[in-house]
């Protein structure tokens, strides 16, 4: 299995398949979701269609990973750490809500 290991736990793997003919039904997905890829992508001659699903890719399973490891991280820090701590903007802003 592809994400056996830890360090593939944020990561989004895109499989290339070769195109199914018009005439056949398109395989399932599942034995390469289970397998640890993220997305199946049939494989295409245009380089602006290929392009555009890297950059659907990077706005949303990317940018989705990228939050969850920023998330785990400070998750994993607050466990370790015994004072009061602050998250802020980057403009060292504090954001109060009540609710």
């Amino acid at each position: 299995l592809i994400r056996a290991t830890k360090p593939s736990e944020n990561t989004v793997i895109l499989v290339v398949v070769p195109q199914s003919p018009p005439d056949q039904e398109e395989s399932s997905v599942l034995p390469l979701l289970c397998a640890g890829f993220s997305r199946r992508f049939a494989e295409c001659s245009s380089v602006s269609v290929c392009y555009n699903e890297l950059i659907q890719m990077q706005h949303g399973e990317v940018r989705c990973q990228f939050k969850l490891r920023a998330c785990n991280s400070i998750f994993a820090a607050l466990e370790h750490c015994g004072e009061a701590v602050e998250i802020t903007s980057e403009n060292h802003v504090i954001q109060v809500r009540y609710t």
